[in-house]
């Protein structure tokens, strides 16, 4: 296929990826099932786009309990290889975040409510909301709330959707979540009502992590912070199935990583191993980065065995 990398890259690309059961990789026109840390690859389609999306849905469909679906993993600005951060939750109907990676937020969309999590208002968390008329386009859609702190509201609503830089206003409901707030959301979809629980973060003008507890399974998700608000939240996700958590930068980089309000892979791994949680997915992936191995994850590992540094259309099974 014209633009398609070679095979070897693609092997060295497979080959840092360690995923649990359940993990799925669709991009490039490429759809993967990975099965089991050994990195069985059970199934390798290359085709059209009209092909990919078709055999990416019958995977999906035929998966079962919940899944956590990437469709942004980069941080600050896109790059060649990710969008900045974008995930979605189909069976709960929840999107964390919403920044370039929402341009394909569409095709899971459906008439059900959605419920959108802000962690903060920079604009590669944000942007994406801008999106709405696109993803929207030639389907019925069920009410979307948009919910975060008042800071973070507050800037979208009178910045974002300003009228001098986008004056169309989509039909989002907006709803106040505070650090430190848990709060029920009713819901009609199978996996039923969830509760949420915010906790504030430490980055420069805020932020908020959240963790997701579903009926008998349990989501945290963590960008943007410094290592120095550990204490703060690690208390709060506690034993969770899948912490989501930042690593914008690679061991050794710590220092940087508190400068600017970030925390580096090893960093993250230290989080996930001392909350106890099942599985690490790494995420905010800065973009500069050109490395295969952007994070070093053998070192990651050392210190948090089940790890997987996220990659766009990623699809994880919990």
């Amino acid at each position: 296929m014209e633009g398609f990398p070679p095979d070897h890259k693609v092997r060295a690309f497979l080959g840092s990826l360690v995923g649990g059961v359940g993990t799925t990789l669709f991009n490039r026109g490429i759809v993967i099932e990975w099965s089991g840390r050994g990195g069985l690859i059970r199934n390798l389609v290359r085709g059209k786009r009209e092909e990919n999306r078709a055999a990416t849905t019958h995977f999906q469909r035929k998966g079962e309990g919940m899944r956590l679906i990437v469709l942004g993993s980069g941080g600050y600005h896109p790059s060649e290889r990710r969008h900045t951060l974008c995930h979605v939750i189909p069976e709960a109907g929840v999107i964390l975040d919403a920044g370039t990676g929402f341009f394909r937020v569409g095709r899971f969309l459906d008439e059900q409510p959605w419920h959108i999590f802000l962690t903060h208002a920079h604009l590669d968390h944000i942007i994406g909301l801008t999106y709405y008329w696109s993803v929207s386009r030639d389907r019925s859609l069920g009410p979307i709330t948009v919910w975060g702190s008042d800071k973070t509201i507050e800037a979208v609503k009178r910045h974002l959707f300003s009228e001098p830089l986008f004056p169309k206003m989509p039909p989002y409901e907006f709803a106040l979540i505070l650090p430190g707030e848990k709060v029920t959301v009713p819901s009609e979809r199978e996996s039923g009502e969830f509760t949420v629980t915010s906790f504030p973060l430490s980055h420069p003008g805020g932020a908020q992590g959240y963790r997701f507890d579903f009926q008998d399974r349990s989501v945290a998700y963590v960008t943007d912070t410094t290592a120095a608000a550990r204490p703060t939240y690690v208390q709060k996700i506690m034993c969770v199935d899948v912490l989501i958590h930042e690593a914008y930068f690679p061991p050794g980089y710590e220092d940087l990583a508190l400068q600017t309000g970030h925390v580096s892979s090893v960093q993250a791994a230290e989080v996930a191993r001392e909350c106890q949680a099942k599985r690490l997915l790494l995420v905010h992936v800065n973009p500069l980065s050109e490395d295969s191995d952007p994070l070093r994850i053998m070192e990651v590992r050392a210190v948090f065995p089940n790890v997987t540094v996220a990659e766009d259309g990623m699809s994880l099974a919990f």
